[in-house]
């Protein structure tokens, strides 16, 4: 999740959320135990995926952009994100599999209260 606007790679520019598939299964798991402060009580969200258009395709996969809207209720507070999700997708033996997601928060580089939510 780029920090601002046109960021063209997560390697040499700071993000909001650069994660891997360890980094992603390792902060679900720390959520969902009793003691993760943060989740109690735990977040509610409602998601909404709209204008999804393939990009780009080869043998070996295809490339999908779609916009979304997220409303987040968190305790007393309801906050909502938007923006465009860029989906990486390759052919697995058993289907598709993705192989990088990148999300475009529409306010990027607005200041934000901690991140949690999986956008």
């Amino acid at each position: 999740m780029p920090l601002v606007h046109g960021q063209a790679d997560h390697l040499n520019h700071a993000s909001l959320f650069c994660e891997d598939a360890l980094l992603r299964s390792m902060r679900a798991r720390r959520l969902e135990q009793a003691r993760a402060y943060s989740q109690q009580p735990p977040t509610r969200t409602v998601h909404v995926l709209g204008n999804i258009a393939l990009e780009a395709r080869d043998d070996a996969g295809c490339t999908v952009r779609s916009t979304f809207l997220l409303l987040e209720w968190r305790k007393t507070e309801q906050r909502t994100f938007g923006g465009s999700v860029l989906h990486a997708l390759r052919r697995a033996d058993d289907g598709w599999r993705i192989q990088t997601k990148r999300v475009d928060l529409v306010n990027c580089d607005a200041p934000h209260e901690a991140l949690q939510v999986f956008l």
